[in-house]
């Protein structure tokens, strides 16, 4: 029994195969006996008998699978493998990744989906293929895949799962000026921590980040340093204060190129005049920076400890980037101080 195309199945003629590839775009609404296909190539629609249609996928293809009836369930989204006759039709083996399987599938049951770049307006592409959410998920992900490997490297050593915002904003931030001044400010559970571990991943690999300084909470030391070596493979991160201790020295900084510290050390006096003896930073990031408080009152400014000693830092460094979940809380003082941190050049309302 000669089985129905569905449609967006790619298919070329049977008595001219290869000549000309089109895709199904209609089905009759009185007959399951002729389809219409667009041939591009020709830049004609023509009606055709499903008898003189061939699938036409190629290995690589990104495919749907369309199930026969409604007692069948779909596989979901695939990647064609090869192809094989049986009987006289074609058949296509597809790479079901969701569904953790690869089947033989008859090629009337298989719908194309285009290159992510042609359909990201998620939306529209969403509505056209009716895709579930993790299903769309991964069909962006792997042009953001792409994206990076392109302009950055393989993300093979790498022990992530990244998500398509992650990757595009690494990407644009690439892409800006040498200094990179930027307040991060997704959601919980956004994956910040791998925005960051990607940044400075590509950063080092352009020779652009040998010296960076991660301020955090006291009781997150830890776990940014074991994130670091064990999602990226950056294994020379030191805890100040629990790897290392800076006597009177300051010439002991040069030894340490990647410090993690806690917030709350480093704002007391003591440990604020040490870190400031040693070397310019390439970069400073800090965590939970809505800890960073500053109080307006008319004129008058008060700046938290915490906000004191970024603001003294910041003269040894030319790139900071603030990571927060919470940047505005209600306070357009503070926020007004986070944003003004990420000037180079220090703000008059500080002085």
């Amino acid at each position: 029994m000669q089985l129905t195309p569905t449609t967006g199945a790619v298919v070329t003629l049977r008595d001219a195969p290869g000549k000309h590839v089109g895709r199904v775009i209609q089905h009759t609404k009185d007959s399951t006996t002729t389809v219409k296909v667009s041939w591009p190539q020709a830049r004609s629609r023509q009606w055709h008998s499903i008898e003189d249609l061939e699938g036409a996928f190629q290995p690589g293809h990104h495919v749907i699978h369309v199930p026969d009836g409604l007692t069948q369930t779909s596989l979901g989204l695939g990647v064609v493998i090869s192809q094989r006759e049986v009987a006289g039709y074609r058949q296509y083996l597809v790479d079901f990744q969701e569904a953790d399987t690869r089947r033989w599938i008859p090629w009337q049951h298989l719908r194309l989906v285009p290159d992510v770049p042609e359909s990201l307006a998620i939306s529209r592409f969403e509505q056209k293929y009716a895709l579930a959410p993790e299903r769309l998920r991964l069909r962006i992900l792997a042009w953001a895949l792409k994206l990076w490997n392109e302009n950055t490297g393989s993300l093979s050593q790498f022990d992530i799962n990244p998500l398509p915002h992650q990757i595009q904003l690494v990407h644009h931030l690439l892409q800006q000026s040498y200094n990179i001044n930027w307040l991060i400010a997704d959601d919980v559970g956004l994956g910040k921590t791998i925005e960051l571990g990607l940044l400075l991943a590509a950063l080092r690999q352009r020779g652009r980040a040998k010296r960076v300084l991660l301020i955090t909470p006291a009781g997150l030391t830890g776990q940014w340093k074991d994130a670091m070596k064990g999602k990226f493979g950056i294994d020379d991160f030191r805890i100040y204060g629990r790897d290392f201790e800076i006597n009177d020295d300051p010439r002991e900084w040069k030894m340490y190129d990647a410090v993690i510290a806690s917030m709350d050390r480093l704002k007391h006096e003591n440990h604020r005049d040490l870190i400031m003896q040693a070397d310019p930073w390439d970069m400073i990031v800090v965590d939970e920076a809505h800890r960073l408080t500053r109080q307006e009152s008319g004129n008058r400014y008060h700046h938290s400890q915490r906000y004191q000693l970024l603001r003294t830092l910041r003269r040894k460094t030319d790139s900071l980037v603030l990571l927060t979940a919470t940047p505005h809380q209600g306070r357009d003082d503070s926020f007004r101080g986070l944003l003004e941190l990420l000037q180079l050049d220090e703000p008059s309302a500080l002085s």
